[in-house]
């Protein structure tokens, strides 16, 4: 990200020739046991990640170059025979009771049991659309596609399309922060821009390999914030591994797997600039009753500005970038696991922003105290949280581009960001179709008729 300094002398750049483009940015992507014992934190294993990124011993953000082409796309696990069939309703869905979810993982914390996955992958969901209040029955569903899955270390994906499954730990982390503002940045040192003068003054007759690598060492390494959620949990991870594979292809460090989206530096001249998430949703379907609502839209979007989460002053090639880039998100979320980590993040935390406002939890008679309490609490296992990135930096015209995530949930669910349901049709029939199963499942925490995903 770069400092305002930097931003207000873009020159300085065209002095590098051949000028160079240095990004900020990083991701982790680490394996923990899923539930070992929830009440312990396992240290974890490092893996070889989509863009190859790794944390090393001094907990310094990464990047283990891979061969092109095989860093986009996470691999669709093959279903194995012996597999356990995902829950899924009759119209194709699967329902998740939070009440008695929640119940469940009490009790498996409080005999110290590990977890059953059926109840930490969220029954295999792969995107909330429908949340429900039961007044009656004192009930809080949640409902959405859902897959087998194959778990990968601090990730689950479905065996169907390799989508990421929601996690529980993320649910926590979400209805503790209440759907409220969240989001990285990552920044360089205080003295970025005077390396950077001393590195363009000392090495101007240099190969572009040596003044590339002078300047990665001269900059050093750059400081990583996470603002409004604790930085050592996977929704912290998965936050940071999202914007550090959108600034390797925005610079295109990394090629788009999806046609049409190219990059964000225009090689003319050199500008300072920065691209970052943002959510976008499709306004709020809601029954009369305001007890069934349905999240509609892509979820994300990508903005540009020449400051930090300020859409003005970007330049023409990141405007174009930002338009082309959200325009293909449901595109890129099919290929890219770390974007559907994210669209699966921002989902969870709208469910916390309604739980919060419309207090659905006390509509449905639920009592939140024991998730939401961090001592004597669910335990969330604790993550290694990286301080500081390594400095990537690209041969291109001499851009700065920073970054970041921001999600800003309250205008999602705001009064004027909702859509009542007249007609009744749609909603009628999910509430339905959660009474059928719940007729047919009885208590079950996660509800439907169980067939075999092909």
């Amino acid at each position: 990200m770069p400092c305002p300094s930097a931003i207000a002398r873009p020159s300085l750049f065209r002095r590098l020739a051949p000028c160079v483009c240095w990004l900020c940015a990083a991701a982790v992507l680490l394996v923990a046991s899923p539930r070992a014992a929830v009440a312990q934190t396992t240290v974890p294993q490092f893996v070889q990640p989509p863009a190859g990124i790794y944390v090393d011993a001094n907990g310094v953000l990464r990047v283990r170059e891979v061969e092109p082409g095989k860093q986009n796309a996470h691999p669709k696990p093959a279903p194995k025979a012996g597999d356990k069939p995902v829950t899924v309703g009759p119209d194709g869905l699967t329902y998740v009771s939070l009440p008695k979810l929640f119940a469940e993982v009490q009790l498996d914390v409080a005999a110290g049991k590990p977890i059953p996955e059926q109840l930490h992958y969220l029954g295999g969901l792969t995107e909330l659309r429908y949340i429900l209040v039961d007044p009656e029955q004192k009930d809080l569903l949640i409902a959405g596609p859902a897959e087998d899955w194959a778990p990968d270390g601090l990730f689950a994906f479905g065996k169907r399309t390799g989508r990421p499954v929601m996690q529980l730990d993320d649910l926590v982390v979400a209805l503790r922060q209440g759907g409220m503002p969240f989001g990285c940045t990552i920044d360089p040192s205080p003295n970025s821009l005077k390396a950077s003068e001393e590195v363009a003054h000392k090495y101007a007759r240099s190969s572009r390999k040596e003044r590339l690598a002078a300047l990665k060492d001269a900059l050093g390494p750059q400081t990583i914030k996470v603002f409004g959620t604790p930085d050592d949990t996977r929704t912290a991870f998965a936050m940071l591994a999202a914007d550090y594979h959108l600034k390797r292809m925005s610079l295109g460090a990394d090629k788009s797997p999806v046609q049409g989206v190219g990059v964000a530096v225009d090689d003319s001249r050199a500008a300072a600039f920065r691209v970052w998430f943002e959510p976008k949703y499709e306004p709020l379907l809601v029954s009369a009753d305001g007890n069934t609502f349905q999240l509609r839209g892509q979820r994300l979007q990508l903005k540009a500005g020449a400051f930090s989460f300020d859409p003005r002053g970007a330049t023409p090639a990141a405007e174009r970038y930002a338009k082309n880039f959200t325009d293909k998100i449901p595109q890129l979320a099919q290929s890219i696991s770390l974007f559907a980590e994210l669209q699966n993040i921002a989902d969870l935390n709208v469910l916390a922003a309604l739980v919060r406002t419309d207090r659905l939890d006390q509509k449905a008679g639920w009592d939140t105290s024991w998730v939401r309490r961090k001592e004597g609490g669910y335990p969330l296992p604790a993550l290694p949280a990286p301080k500081l990135a390594e400095t990537v930096v690209n041969a291109t015209s001499g851009s700065i581009v920073g970054g970041g995530v921001n999600m800003q949930l309250n205008g999602v669910i705001a009064p004027d960001s909702r859509e009542v349901d007249r007609d009744g049709e749609t909603m009628g029939a999910v509430t339905q179709r959660a009474k059928q199963l719940r007729k047919g499942d009885g208590a079950a925490a996660v509800m439907g008729p169980a067939i075999q995903s092909k």
